[in-house]
This record gives C-alpha cells, structure tokens and sequence, in this order.
C-alpha cells in the first residue's frame, strides 16, 4: 500500500507499507479518534459514519456471512458474521424497545 503526503515544507512523500502493516495501521485509526474525543472531555462521543450501502453473502468454506457496510465516501469494512449473529441484529432493528447501547 502506498501512502501519499506532504511534509512540513509541502513537499511530496510517500511512504509503501505491507499489506499487514497497512491492515493494522488502518485497524488502530478508530482507537485514535475514539482517544481524541476521550481527551476532550466527551466519554460518550464517537465519530459516527452515514451508511451508504450494505451487502450481505456467504463466505466460501466458513459457514459464516461476510457482511459488509460501506460509507457514501467509499470508506468500507467487512465483518464474519455467524447467521444467528444476523439474526439477531434483524430482530433489535426490529425492536422499538432497544435500549442505547446494546451489545450482544
């Protein structure tokens, strides 16, 4: 993965990563801005995206679903979810009753 930027002299730079190393660069971005907003005093605030679109299939050879929800920026993620995990979130969506802040 290439990451393009500019320096404090507004010169272009670019720095190549793995994919592991982008992978996990990427994963500690949400950690970064939760930490930021901790820091000004709003425990409870997080940097909330609009949903764009939402897919949903079956993994090859795990069982599982591959559900993927995607920003209208294009900012997208990917998660395994178990079908009773689906499940389970249709019904809470479905649910007027659903507490703030459920987890299962």
């Amino acid at each position: 993965m290439r990451l393009g930027f500019e320096d404090g002299v507004v010169r272009r730079r670019r720095l190549d990563l793995p994919f592991d190393a982008a992978g996990s660069l990427l994963l500690t971005i949400p950690h970064i801005l939760r930490a930021a907003l901790r820091a000004r005093g709003n425990r409870g605030a997080r940097v909330v995206q609009p949903l764009g679109a939402w897919r949903v299939e079956r993994a090859a050879h795990s069982g599982c679903l591959i559900l993927t929800l995607s920003a209208p920026s294009g900012f997208d993620v990917a998660f395994s979810v178990a079908p009773h995990q689906l499940a389970a979130m249709s019904e809470a969506a479905d649910s007027a009753d659903v507490p703030q802040g459920v987890l299962n």
